[in-house]
């Protein structure tokens, strides 16, 4: 999840060099699966993909994993996880991790709907980069300016606070819900699936 004013934030420029080096950068990194999870099997892995925004109605921002996890509850397809792509005040890029739907005809979908407002998204399948919901455990984004400027960023509840967490190395972050709808919402879909 990006942390920035969603004005601030726009689809990158796929054909600037900084944005190249962004991805070369994201994709040499070391990001694992959390322990325990089996990484999945995508035919467009580390492809990056143009993807239609199509939320059905009551799917909130910032819930994807679940809003995914949800759908797939009535739906035949797959969930895709990897990356959602965003440049911030020209300044700087963000990997936002992020999970979109493959339908059963093969065509992705974001069903979630993202605080810029955007119809397309720039998004790269990464069989790296899953997400636990049993434990609620996600990869954490990343934000770079340059090899030598960037931060793996999360955004955890701790002791009903939000606090930023920041690191040089991939990391794997456990979550919380910071609300009550939410922390139902995540029961309902683990009771579904168990």
């Amino acid at each position: 999840m990006s942390f920035q004013s969603p004005k601030a934030q726009e689809l990158p420029n796929l054909s600037a060099t900084r944005f190249r080096e962004f991805l070369d950068f994201l994709m040499s990194s070391k990001v694992a699966p959390p322990s325990g999870i089996s990484r999945p099997t995508y035919s467009d892995d580390s492809v990056l993909l143009e993807v239609e925004v199509a939320p059905p109605p009551g799917f909130p921002i910032g819930q994807c994993w679940y809003n995914c996890i949800e759908h797939s509850l009535n739906n035949a397809g797959q969930i895709v996880y990897g990356w959602l792509f965003w440049e911030v005040n020209h300044s700087y890029y963000v990997a936002q991790h992020h999970a979109v739907w493959r339908s059963e005809n093969g065509v992705l979908i974001d069903l979630t709907p993202n605080a810029t407002g955007a119809k397309k998204v720039l998004f790269m399948p990464d069989d790296r980069a899953t997400f636990d919901l049993d434990d609620l455990r996600a990869a954490m984004s990343l934000e770079w300016t340059s090899n030598d400027q960037y931060d793996w960023v999360a955004r955890q509840v701790v002791n009903f606070k939000v606090e930023e967490i920041r690191s040089k190395e991939f990391g794997i972050i456990r979550m919380e819900p910071d609300d009550s709808s939410l922390s139902n919402r995540i029961k309902r879909l683990q009771s579904a699936l168990s």
